[in-house]
């Protein structure tokens, strides 16, 4: 069974946004109209509190999870020694630029050869980017992660 280091979590700063957004549009919109409905307000609300709790539930299971074995994103995993014979290779020929892995728009960033960066982003419905840098010192140890 895999050991997981790094696995996304629920992200309550994207829940927050999306909620004032989605429910503070809506809310101007009636108030500057003039006309308030009880009833109306309790729909939008409800309304976008589904619509947010969905949008940040879908993009945090998109996420890679960084375990023991290699790197799984959307089911798909890429060993370590898939990743450090690339780096091998790479870092022979004297590249330290980024390399495509496997997995679909997840990119590896060489540094140096303690260190892999792994930059991934997903574009994903409504054409929202996500970025994420995690930093890996060694496969063993904590992850470092930065948004």
């Amino acid at each position: 069974m895999e050991k997981t280091i790094y696995k996304p979590k629920f992200d309550f700063n994207a829940a927050i946004f999306y909620i004032l957004i989605f429910v503070g549009l809506p809310f101007f919109v009636v108030f500057s109209l003039g006309k308030i409905k009880p009833l109306l307000l309790l729909a939008m609300f409800v309304i976008a509190l589904v619509i947010s709790l969905a949008i940040v539930v879908r993009d945090s299971t998109n996420l890679p999870i960084i375990t023991e074995e290699g790197i799984k994103y959307k089911g798909k995993l890429v060993s370590w020694k898939e990743i450090e014979k690339i780096e091998k290779s790479f870092s022979s020929a004297g590249y330290t630029t980024k390399i495509h892995l496997k997995i679909p728009k997840v990119m590896l960033h060489l540094k140096d050869k303690s260190k892999i960066t792994i930059s991934g982003f997903c574009i994903k419905d409504f054409n929202k980017f996500y970025d994420i840098l995690i930093e890996i010192w060694k496969k063993d140890e904590i992850v470092h992660i930065s948004c």
